[in-house]
């Protein structure tokens, strides 16, 4: 087992491009895409024009403002160029900025045409899923091309792309909200790092079993040894869907974190058995109608120092806050559950090996649990305040110290230290 694979250099700045150039978007009166968009005093009007002119190497910041989408069915931005290697592309929030993205479309960002080498940074995705009723949606249950019903927030989609599908991207310190299909969304993609977003209240309305953060069918760039995806230090919360499936009729997902079909069983897919490695750590997944964490017909996974709370609220799905179905290769250790009394904590449906070890369980009963798994209440307080989740861990908790290490593991949720050696809380949190 690849239990140990390290993370040096995965989040590390990215080089200093002497040919780069910044573009500024901004929606205050000197905003115009007839401008240079190269200073913050005479910034482009839209995002998009931005993203249709960029080269290796260029960096989109967003100044404060709201940005909606012009094509009544289309994204806010709609990324098909990409970067190279040593020179990513990226589009960040411009610093001490607050950009809003606002889409009644397909996205808010979708990421197309093989774009690759693309960092997404600092945004604040807002949906409209507070705007449609549960009889507006019911109305289009049965309608999977009604946009307005079924938007994403961030989408990367290679299914269109044939051999040059989307590769490298980085999703990071997002706030991704109210979207009435999925948070994140990514399909026929490879090497993604998702880390440090908030991502909560999507994926009500969509007839497409949508989640907050979902990678579906990933597909093999290389076999490289090694971590291809990362999805470390998000918080997953308020995710549901309350609109079956268009097909199966049926209320599944509404997850906090899927990693779903990799093994490219669905849909016709030709594409094989994907053969990356999948990191999912330190998250925080809370209240969600689907599992907190579930992998799905995918292999090689190490799901490590979650903490995943409340979760299975939709009463059609009993498997429980963290689990796999029809996995192989998979790891799962050092994980906080909590759940209720009337529904299973976990569950074991049709897996090869998976190392289940080094967790603690609390709430309801255990359908797999290793031999150092603890059965005791872990002390984790977490609360929801309007959009915000409060959270601690009390310094009695029974998950201080209790945790086996993992040298690939450098910091918490909250970026404080791991410890490498003995004394590695279990949990998203090390508090000592």
């Amino acid at each position: 087992m690849r239990l140990f694979q390290t993370l040096t250099g995965i989040f590390c700045l990215l080089p200093g491009l002497a040919s780069a150039t910044t573009y500024y978007v901004g929606t205050g009166p000197n905003a115009s895409d007839g401008n240079p968009g190269t200073s913050a005093s005479a910034p482009f009007a839209t995002p998009q024009h931005a993203a249709d002119i960029v080269m290796p190497g260029d960096i989109v910041l967003l100044l404060s403002g709201t940005y909606t989408n012009v094509d009544p069915n289309g994204s806010v931005i709609d990324i098909t160029r990409s970067g190279t290697p040593k020179e990513w592309i990226q589009f960040k929030a411009a610093p001490n900025q607050h950009p809003i993205l606002r889409s009644t479309g397909w996205g808010h960002i979708s990421l197309h045409g093989g774009a690759s080498y693309i960092r997404i940074e600092g945004l604040d995705i807002y949906g409209h899923a507070d705007d449609i009723s549960l009889a507006e949606a019911q109305k289009h249950a049965h309608d999977g091309g009604y946009a307005y019903t079924n938007g994403n927030g961030i989408s990367v989609d290679g299914r269109k792309d044939g051999a040059n599908q989307p590769h490298h991207i980085e999703i990071i310190g997002n706030t991704i909200r109210k979207c009435p299909g999925g948070g994140v969304g990514i399909c026929h993609a490879d090497y993604l790092t998702i880390t440090d977003n908030k991502v909560f209240d999507n994926a009500w309305w969509s007839v497409y079993d949508t989640s907050g953060i979902s990678i579906w069918q990933a597909w093999s760039k290389d076999n490289a040894p090694g971590y291809h995806n990362i999805v470390v230090r998000n918080q997953s919360y308020g995710n549901r869907n309350y609109i079956a499936d268009i097909d199966s009729k049926t209320i599944t997902d509404g997850n906090g974190i899927i990693l779903d079909d990799c093994k490219n069983t669905q849909g016709g897919s030709a594409q094989g058995a994907y053969q990356g490695r999948t990191l999912i750590a330190n998250n925080l997944c809370y209240g969600n109608g689907g599992s907190g964490i579930h992998v799905f017909m995918s292999d090689h996974a190490d799901v490590l120092n979650n903490t995943c709370i409340d979760n299975n609220r939709s009463p059609e799905i009993h498997d429980g806050q963290l689990f796999s179905n029809s996995g192989n290769d998979i790891v799962m250790i050092n994980n906080i559950l909590v759940g209720p009394k009337d529904k299973p904590i976990n569950s074991n449906w049709n897996n090869g090996h998976v190392v289940y070890d080094f967790n603690i369980l609390w709430g309801g009963q255990a359908g797999l649990s290793g031999p150092h798994d603890l059965k005791i209440d872990p002390m984790f307080k977490v609360e929801r305040q309007l959009d915000t989740l409060r959270f601690s861990e009390s310094p009695k908790s029974p998950a201080i110290g209790a945790g086996t290490p993992f040298p690939a593991l450098r910091d918490d949720l909250l970026h404080r230290t791991r410890h490498q050696g003995k004394g590695n809380d279990i949990g998203c949190l090390q508090i000592k």
